[in-house]
């Protein structure tokens, strides 16, 4: 009789392996739901009949093998009974391979069986009950919780697979405050960084530098105006450094020394420790500028008297006995162009160098600012003062500057009674030079600065986003906007800079594009307002421009034109009617 009933098994377990096994490869993964549920696959519960009753319990453990597949959630539900832990994990892997070649999800979840209707009701496709009513029919045996073992994971009460919560995206206001703006402590204590950050949020040295470019391996610092040499070395000793000074800053009565270490070295946990020195005020990477221009230009040769910036200007001014400075790079003073334009010079990058190579950017914008031959300028009777912050080298073909010479330069221009600064070009916020411009515009000068040719998508550039700043971009002859001009709110003007007649050394003429040439412009109309009322703030001379701006946009001042196009006439007019002299 035991032989008959281990027969039975057998050939019970033999039938319900492989009809789980053609009900694998029964329904391709292609069928809909609707489709599958018809063809649902079974889900096994054997239970035999122990030693109760030979063929007779096989017989009966094989009426109770009945299954169903669950069409909506493609888990499979299996059920064992009385087989062994390794014929039962053997049994589910050959099932999961199936499984696999199907296309199906590799998970199974092993839920209670109660009121379930039979595998035969579902495969024919119709109601299922007791009576013939659809009714479902309860499972004739309880449910024992049991859970799968290795590999097969259970999706309750463990999530397994969990979805990847969100990225953080840390947000940063537009503008970040000007770092180390508390620089003069109470007496008797120290004058750092760190004793700043008792009275204040110390700096995010991270926000110093996130996306900026800077030169590798060097650090500006801040000191007390009186530092000597015995502090010099102590801070190159301490921090492995090469330490030399910048100069002092009279425009921020302040000194600026700048370490120089590997260009491999990591500059967040030097400014770290630098913010917690008691003997340094501030410090931060010395950042990178650069000239915004478009590509190489077509030479060209102008007409007699031709404007420079193309556009009518007023005949009975050209911004005589006015002061302007051209941050840029070197100008070529002996073009005939700018023969007796330029009164003073001063190289921030070489201190106390009398001489510099000419070169194209610098000499343009003094053409267009100052031109006095075959060009005429739009302040053709300004004095120009230029100050070499910017310069082009073999590695780098692109000018460019740092934040030590760009506050240099605007420090010299202050102190040389500069009554316009034009800044053409752009780089990231930077807490020195927003600093001295924030210094320069309480002084009285107008600041007047391109905002950069990055392109639609870009963040706005500095200097031309501080407040303090006109920001202008360019326009074609045909008042359409430089297809790559920097976008934004914080753009004030417009004005011609695309394909305009430009002054090259070596008395050459090209035309070129960028909004670095509509800044000039928009400083020589500076210089006319401030002919006509030399004592105008800044603010009232940005009002004028303004106010009499040739509208652009749709509807009044936008992220594209600003106020509009330039009208040097109308912002004459304007001046000499609402300014006081």
């Amino acid at each position: 009789m035991g032989w008959k009933l281990n027969f039975g098994l057998a050939g019970l377990t033999l039938c319900a392996f492989f009809a789980l096994k053609n009900d694998a490869n029964a329904y391709p993964p292609t069928l809909s739901g609707s489709d599958r549920a018809s063809r649902s696959s079974a889900v096994i519960m054997i239970h035999g009949g122990g030693n109760h009753g030979g063929a007779a319990s096989g017989n009966a453990g094989a009426k109770q093998f009945s299954g169903r597949f669950n069409a909506r959630t493609s888990e499979r539900t299996t059920r064992f009974s009385r087989f062994s832990r390794q014929g039962r994990n053997r049994f589910v892997e050959r099932r999961l391979r199936n499984r696999n070649a199907n296309g199906n999800q590799n998970r199974f979840v092993w839920r209670r069986l109660a009121n379930r209707p039979s595998v035969n009701c579902a495969r024919r496709a119709r109601g299922c009950g007791s009576n013939g009513s659809g009714g479902p029919t309860p499972t004739r045996y309880p449910p024992r919780p049991h859970h799968p073992r290795w590999p097969f994971w259970p999706s309750a009460p463990f999530p397994i697979f969990e979805p990847p919560a969100p990225p953080i995206i840390e947000q940063f206001p537009p503008r970040e405050p000007i770092i180390g703006t508390v620089v003069t402590p109470p007496s008797g204590q120290g004058q750092g960084a760190g004793a700043q950050a008792a009275a204040s949020p110390g700096p995010n040295v991270d926000a110093l530098l996130r996306n900026k470019r800077y030169r590798p391996g060097e650090i500006l610092v801040e000191v007390a105006k009186d530092s000597g040499e015995a502090l010099r070395q102590a801070l190159a000793n301490d921090y492995g450094a090469v330490v030399t000074d910048a100069g002092t800053v009279a425009l921020l009565d302040i000194r600026i020394w700048h370490l120089k270490f590997s260009p491999s070295q990591d500059l967040r946990p030097v400014l770290i420790q630098l913010f917690q020195d008691g003997r340094v005020r501030n410090a931060q990477p010395n950042y990178l500028y650069r000239a915004v221009q478009g590509a190489t230009p077509v030479r060209s040769f102008p007409q007699k008297g031709m404007i420079a910036s193309e556009r009518a200007i007023p005949s009975n001014s050209s911004g005589s006995g006015v002061k302007i400075a051209i941050v840029d790079t070197c100008v070529d003073r002996d073009h005939d162009e700018l023969q007796g334009a330029i009164d003073e010079s001063y190289d921030a990058m070489t201190p106390g160098s009398k001489a510099c190579e000419a070169e194209n950017h610098g000499t343009a914008i003094a053409g267009l600012i100052g031109a006095r031959a075959q060009l005429r300028g739009v302040a053709s009777g300004a004095t120009l003062l230029s100050a070499r912050a910017l310069e082009t080298t073999t590695e780098n073909p692109e000018p460019s500057g740092s934040s030590q010479s760009i506050v240099m330069a605007i420090d010299w221009a202050a102190s040389e009674h500069a009554q316009v600064v034009n800044l053409s070009f752009a780089g990231p916020q930077d807490p020195f030079v927003q600093r001295a411009v924030v210094a320069a515009h309480k002084r009285g000068i107008v600041l007047v600065a391109a905002v950069g040719n990055a392109g639609p998508s870009s963040e706005p550039l500095y200097p031309a986003a501080y407040p303090e700043a006109i920001a202008v971009t360019a326009v074609d002859s045909g008042r359409h906007l430089y297809g790559e001009a920097n976008r934004g709110p914080h753009i004030c003007l417009a004005a011609r800079g695309v394909d305009v007649l430009v002054a090259r050394p070596h008395g050459v003429y090209d035309r070129d594009s960028g909004t670095s040439y509509a800044a000039a412009t928009v400083s020589g109309v500076a210089a006319l307002l401030i002919e006509k009322r030399p004592k105008a703030t800044p603010d009232e001379i940005r009002e004028a421009l303004q106010q009499t701006a040739i509208t652009l946009g749709d509807h009044g001042k936008d992220d594209l034109f600003g106020f509009g196009l330039v009208n040097a006439k109308a912002a004459t007019t304007f001046v000499e009617e609402k300014v006081s002299p």
